[in-house]
């Protein structure tokens, strides 16, 4: 059984950015290249909250492809009632504990698997502070515009 962290410990820096920069929009790269890498080079200061009960799995969905484009969902499996689950607000230390599905390893190899599920982690934010700041701003508009049906 291996940890996420384990799989990013044995990854190559470089092609793991190639690989994330490889699914970001062309007028992003810049400034995600630098962000990625300083997201990378601070994962390995936190420490793992290790789950033997939480699984990350990848899947393509081939019915959602487009045109030269592949998605991927990236989630997380709670054996303990089998239900499933998005990574993007969870805190960090929980995402580098939780064991990695070896199928979805042996299907994307350690790059690609490591770069998809840094896409997710990232996807509100490089930080976690960050992250949650973003969380906190859709929590707020939500408060102050709540859903009523009709367009506005």
């Amino acid at each position: 059984m291996m940890y996420f962290y384990q799989v990013l410990q044995s990854c190559d820096e470089f092609k793991v950015v190639s690989e994330f920069l490889a699914m970001i929009k062309s007028s992003e790269k810049c400034s995600a290249n630098q962000r990625i890498r300083e997201t990378i080079k601070a994962l390995p200061q936190i420490t793992p909250n290790k789950s033997d009960n939480e699984v990350l799995y990848i899947e393509e969905l081939k019915e959602a492809q487009e045109e030269g484009e592949n998605f991927y969902n990236v989630y997380l499996l709670d054996r303990s009632n089998n239900e499933t689950y998005s990574i993007e607000a969870v805190p960090w230390d929980e995402v580098l504990g939780y064991t990695v599905d070896e199928a979805s390893i042996a299907k994307y190899g350690d790059v690609k698997f490591t770069a998809l599920v840094l896409y997710e982690m990232t996807y509100f934010g490089f930080s976690e502070k960050q992250i949650q700041n973003t969380i906190k701003a859709f929590n707020d508009e939500e408060a102050l515009y709540p859903k009523t049906g009709k367009y506005h």
